[in-house]
């Protein structure tokens, strides 16, 4: 029987692990973004790349709904959007009967990244996946319980 302690213990080394593998996967994902080979060789934010998909996946995408899909404030977009901008990953448009609405659409260059973010996310979910594939329906809803548990017991902890 794992007792009280040794679960706390392991708690412990499950979200020290959790944190150690969100940076390296943050530092994989930007490194493969800056890459000389793909051409793209200015540094990104993660940030950056965020915004280049969300306009790739939206109709006419201005800097309001891009801030309230991303949670971020409008400066914070209108910043982003200068600097994706000045690199040649999105253009700006109006539409004919809206000559106030300034909106965006990505460049190839934009296009190129967004395909590049979305083999990243691929690759990711097939790891997920390969990893799970291990354990029997029944260990794998006995997981997803104990992962849903853990899940809400960190959204109460960031209420606190």
């Amino acid at each position: 029987m794992v007792l009280p302690d040794e679960v706390a213990q392991m708690w412990e080394v499950v979200l020290h692990h959790l944190e150690q593998e969100k940076d390296r996967n943050v530092a994989r994902l930007i490194e493969a973004f800056n890459e000389k080979q793909l051409g793209l060789t200015d540094g990104y934010q993660l940030s950056e790349i965020h915004v280049i998909d969300l306009i790739g996946s939206m109709e006419n995408p201005n800097v309001t709904s891009i801030a309230e899909r991303m949670h971020m404030t409008r400066g914070a977009i209108s910043k982003i959007a200068t600097k994706l901008k000045q690199r040649g990953d999105i253009e700006s448009f109006q539409l004919p009967d809206n000559q106030k609405n300034l909106y965006f659409r990505l460049t190839s260059r934009g296009e190129r990244i967004r395909s590049l973010h979305a083999d990243l996310h691929a690759q990711a979910e097939k790891r997920v996946v390969d990893f799970f594939s291990r354990y029997a329906s029944e260990e794998l809803q006995v997981i997803h319980t104990f992962l849903s548990d853990v899940s809400k017991h960190i959204d109460e902890m960031l209420v606190e």
